[in-house]
């Protein structure tokens, strides 16, 4: 699971749910900026790691894109895949 802090909340979302922007739709999307550090391909699917804001995260890709180790990138996590959590006890946040 990622997260990242916004809006006082946690925003957590699988690896699965980070998606290039040019893949996803752009409706209810949240777009992130990813500096890629590291991709892994492991045949059927590919990992990249790497950092939004200084947090490291993880994307799952199951199909191919070029992304250069080093570069940024735009992705996105659609709102039916975000859960939001309290920071200070971890308990999630129904909206």
């Amino acid at each position: 699971m990622n997260f990242l802090e916004r809006d006082g909340l946690l925003l957590g979302f699988r690896p699965e749910a980070l998606l290039p922007s040019e893949t996803g739709p752009e409706e209810n999307c949240l777009k992130l900026r990813l500096l890629v550090e590291r991709v892994e391909d492991l045949g059927s699917h590919r990992l990249v790691y790497g950092t939004i804001g200084g947090v490291k995260v993880i994307a799952n890709l199951s199909f191919r894109l070029s992304l250069a180790e080093g570069t940024e990138h735009d992705f996105t996590v659609c709102e039916r895949d975000i859960k939001r959590f309290d920071p200070k006890t971890g308990l999630r946040v129904r909206s």
